[in-house]
C-alpha cells in the first residue's frame, strides 16, 4: 500500500539535506528500488510532468538527446507493454510539438499517476518531492490522490515542505491511511542533519 510521508520544517531545518541523504542511501541499498526525485519546485502540472520525465531519464539507458515524446513512448511501452492501456496512456501523455507546460493538465497528471502505479507493481518505487509548499493546488491534489489510489503498490511518497503547506492545506493528509508527518526543528549545530526531530504521528 502506498504511503505519504511529509517532512515539514522552516528554512535551515535540514529537510532538503535529509531528503538527499535518504535518496542516496536507498538508491545504494539492495532490492532494486527505483527512486525518482523531480527537480523543485514542481509548481504546476506542466512542470510536474517535465520534472518527472527528466527524473526518469536519469535512471534510464536512453541517450541524453532523446526527445520528450520518444522518451515517453519508451517509458510507456516499457511499463505498460502494448495494448489498450498503453495506447490510452500515450494519447494522454505524448503531445507532439507542444511543450508540456501547455497541455491540458488533468489527463497528463492522471496518466502519470497510472504510469507510476503500474511501474510500482513491477518494481518498488519512491517518489521524492522537495519544496511542496510551492506547488499548485492541482499538484497537491495529485500527490494526495496518488497516495490513496495506488493501493496494493510498493509506492512511497516522501515530500518536504515549509510549514506554509499547512496554511494552504490545513488538513493535509488527514483521514488517509498510511500517511504521516514529521516536523524538524531548525539546525542548531554543525553536521548538516537536524539535531532534533519531532514526529507528528498520523496526520
Amino acid at each position: 500500500m502506498p504511503c505519504l510521508l511529509t517532512v515539514l520544517g522552516e528554512p535551515g531545518s535540514g529537510k532538503s539535506r535529509l531528503l538527499a541523504e535518504f535518496e542516496h542511501r536507498i538508491t545504494r541499498s539492495p532490492g532494486g528500488v527505483l527512486v525518482l526525485r523531480p527537480s523543485a519546485p514542481v509548481s504546476g502540472a506542466g512542470t510536474l510532468a517535465g520534472a518527472l520525465l527528466d527524473a526518469w531519464r536519469e535512471f534510464s539507458s536512453i541517450p541524453p538527446g532523446t526527445s520528450q515524446g520518444e522518451l515517453l513512448m519508451r517509458l510507456v511501452h516499457g511499463t505498460a507493454g502494448s495494448g489498450p492501456v498503453a495506447d490510452r496512456l500515450l494519447r494522454d501523455l505524448v503531445v507532439p510539438d507542444r511543450p508540456l507546460s501547455r497541455v491540458h493538465p488533468r489527463p497528463v497528471m492522471n496518466g502519470w499517476a497510472e504510469l507510476l502505479s503500474l511501474r510500482a507493481r513491477q518494481q518498488p518505487l519512491v517518489l521524492c518531492l522537495d519544496d511542496l509548499h510551492l506547488a499548485s493546488d492541482a499538484v497537491l491534489d495529485w500527490v494526495e490522490e496518488l497516495a490513496t489510489t495506488a493501493e496494493g503498490c510498493p509506492l512511497l511518497i516522501v515530500a518536504c515542505a515549509r510549514p506554509e503547506l499547512l496554511g494552504k492545506r490545513p488538513f493535509w493528509g488527514v483521514g488517509q491511511r498510511s500517511t504521516s508527518t514529521l516536523s524538524l526543528t531548525r539546525l542548531s549545530g554543525p553536521g548538516g542533519l537536524p539535531l532534533q526531530a519531532v514526529s507528528g504521528g498520523e496526520a
